[in-house]
């Protein structure tokens, strides 16, 4: 078994007059009935001109979290990981529910919505469910996948064939939403589950933190830090290199129940099976150094690339 821990921060940027993300957590307490359904983890970048992005993500995250424990909307059932699927589904359709009413009654609202991307854990599984473009990544053994599919036009067209990733990267549709909580009456969420294994990562992010940070360097400042150091450091880094937009991560480590780091003891071990363990983690130190080193030089190129496209662009 292991625990769960968790680091959060959100930062209005450098250009931004206001923060239009919203992050928010539940930790059960184990006294509580609702420790059987575990912890959530949500985060929102909202839409929608004025305050109205505020306050889209900012109802649609509190939304999700009392939704998902209510047994009401999703009584429980005899599986765990089809119960997870349920009321994440049934979790963001209230949110959508909830900002599409407020929106459709209040005439400054009605351009509002937002994106939405959660983690719910229980037991040893986990489950994203993902409306938008803030993306959630898993990072396991040396390597960080994206588990969710950004839902914006740019996407649509390199899934067609249409463009290039490198293209849709300096695409002027590339923020355009093709799906968002509240912007119509129905919604339909995508959710990704697995088994959750100690020393994993999660991350949710928003795309202030992504256009400016890759994933192969997320997970380089990830290990090579703790979590309370981490997510600062990663959120930093994005308005060093720009701020151009709302900055917001949630960071979910799985630890051993004791809460220390994995380890592998070798006394027991026959001889030359200490030795090859040994070489194997002297090999997974130089490949993280090298996996160190890539991320940053990765990062200075990106960064070039960048700088020369706007210069081109203006």
């Amino acid at each position: 078994m292991f625990r769960i821990e968790a680091e959060m921060l959100s930062d209005v940027g450098r250009r931004r007059p206001r923060n239009e993300d919203a992050i928010d957590q539940r930790l059960p307490a184990t006294d509580e009935a609702a420790s059987v359904l575990g912890p959530i983890f949500v985060l929102a970048d909202g839409i929608g001109g004025s305050v109205a992005g505020e306050i889209a993500s900012r109802e649609a995250v509190s939304e999700v979290i009392r939704a998902y424990y209510d047994e009401t909307l999703s009584p429980l059932l005899g599986d765990v990981i089809e119960d997870v699927r349920v009321r994440l589904r049934n979790a963001v359709r209230a949110a959508n529910s909830r900002v599409y009413s407020m929106a459709e009654h209040n005439p400054d609202m009605q351009r509002m919505a937002t994106t939405l991307v959660m983690a719910a854990i229980r037991d040893d599984l986990f489950a994203i469910a993902h409306v938008g473009d803030s993306p959630a990544f898993l990072v396991r053994d040396g390597q960080i996948r994206k588990l969710t599919t950004d839902h914006n036009f740019a996407e649509m067209q390199v899934r067609a064939g249409y463009l290039t990733k490198d293209e849709a990267w300096t695409h002027p549709d590339r923020h355009k939403l093709v799906r968002a909580v509240g912007r119509l009456t129905t919604i339909e969420v995508d959710i990704v589950s697995d088994v959750l294994r100690p020393g994993d990562y999660l991350l949710l992010c928003s795309d202030g933190l992504t256009r400016y940070v890759m994933p192969i360097e997320m997970m380089a400042v990830l290990k090579s830090q703790s979590l309370a150091e981490a997510v600062p450091a990663l959120v930093e880094r994005a308005n060093e290199r720009g701020g151009s937009d709302n900055i917001s991560l949630i960071a979910i480590h799985a630890l051993p129940e004791d809460g220390s780091e994995l380890e592998i003891s070798t006394a027991s071990l026959p001889k030359g099976k200490r030795k090859m363990l040994i070489r194997r983690f002297r090999l997974r130190r130089l490949r993280a150094f090298l996996l160190g080193f890539t991320a940053v030089f990765t990062a200075i190129i990106s960064f070039v690339s960048m700088k020369v496209s706007n210069r081109r662009a203006g």
